[in-house]
């Protein structure tokens, strides 16, 4: 999933769970996973590069710095609330009902 394109399929489910009509729900969950993956590894990957960067010594601007933090911070909730999906889908499994 490592472009925006390939996250509307999961969107496109997500919605079709919501509304009670999702067909593949195992491909659903497959692909919020992966989805979650990549917010993780992307938090990741952008929290250690700003930690790695001295920002006083290169001239960085202060906004750029607060920005990537933002980024973080939008990643890191972005992954938490797909984990409040795939509990939606492991719940709507337990009660064999498929609409949330």
């Amino acid at each position: 999933m490592s472009n925006l394109s390939s996250v509307v399929p999961v969107l496109r489910g997500m919605a079709d769970f919501r509304a009670g009509q999702c067909t593949d729900i195992a491909g659903l969950e497959s692909r919020i996973v992966e989805f979650q993956r990549e917010c993780l590894a992307g938090t990741a990957a952008v929290g250690a590069l700003v930690a790695a960067v001295d920002h006083k010594n290169i001239g960085i601007d202060p906004d750029t710095v607060g920005d990537t933090g933002y980024l973080v911070s939008m990643l890191s909730t972005l992954a938490f609330e797909l984990t409040n999906w795939l509990e939606e889908i492991c719940i709507a499994r337990t009660r064999h009902n498929l609409n949330p």
